[in-house]
């Protein structure tokens, strides 16, 4: 799974900035043009700089889309032990824990985490995740 990445400030049910992507297959493109024209791929370094260790991924938001076969999924993932997001505090906002990932095997682990909220041939999905990073420059 590929992500492409986006600066803008999409908030979906979550208090803090975020850096969003569309996690597709390997091959597709992203198709959410709300993201803005400009595309980087998120890369496993970007990731590992920002927090090189285990990262919670929680759904947040699951919204059904103009048709019955339309889903946006909508993620949120941070460094393990980031205050104010454990498990607790995350359950009382509503959202469901996906599991953890490591930095150093982001795309690979999301391969596995993410499956089954891609698209498909009877499914449209738009899976979405934003990354809490406090230190990324898109411009390295």
């Amino acid at each position: 799974i590929e992500a492409t990445l986006s600066r803008q400030n999409q908030q979906v049910n979550v208090d803090f900035p975020l850096i969003w992507t569309q996690a597709v297959r390997d091959g597709d493109k992203s198709c959410c043009y709300g993201f803005g024209p400009r595309r980087l791929e998120l890369e496993n370094a970007d990731v590992c700089r920002e927090h090189l260790g285990t990262w919670h991924l929680y759904l947040v938001e699951e919204v059904q889309g103009n048709s019955e076969d339309h889903y946006f999924f909508n993620f949120v993932a941070f460094p393990k032990g980031s205050y104010g997001l454990g498990k607790a505090a995350c359950s009382r906002k509503g959202w469901k824990f996906a599991g953890s990932f490591s930095a150093t095997d982001t795309k690979s682990d999301f391969d596995h985490l993410l499956q089954g909220f891609m698209s498909n041939a009877t499914e449209h999905n738009h899976t979405h995740v934003g990354f809490k990073m406090e230190t990324f420059d898109p411009y390295t």
